[in-house]
């Protein structure tokens, strides 16, 4: 993740620093949590340049149940609670920032 780019940008489109901060950890744990599901390799910005996060998106609706169908094992994150709205908005907002500050895709 493109820390401090991120929080810069947040910070510039008037978001509260409370949010930043809560934008900032969620996507750090999307981050641990698909490295560690689909390798060291995994980044926000190469998921973004091959679909605009579309795939991360689809594990990602109804509470994460794809997630729980594919039987990843030990992933942490909330699966079937309302927190994954929370997550997928926050990814929704790392996209916006890629999208217009790199122009990626």
């Amino acid at each position: 993740m493109k820390r401090t780019e991120f929080v810069v940008w947040l910070n510039d489109t008037n978001v509260s620093p409370r949010v930043i901060r809560d934008h900032v950890s969620r996507i750090n744990r999307l981050e641990r949590v698909f490295s560690s599901l689909f390798g060291e390799s995994f980044s926000l910005e190469n998921e973004y340049a091959k679909d605009q996060c579309k795939y991360l998106f689809s594990l990602l609706k109804k509470r994460g149940s794809k997630l729980k169908q594919k039987r990843y094992d030990n992933i942490n994150l909330p699966i079937g609670k309302p927190t994954m709205g929370s997550i997928r908005y926050s990814l929704r907002a790392y996209c916006r920032f890629l999208e217009k500050r790199y122009k990626v895709g």
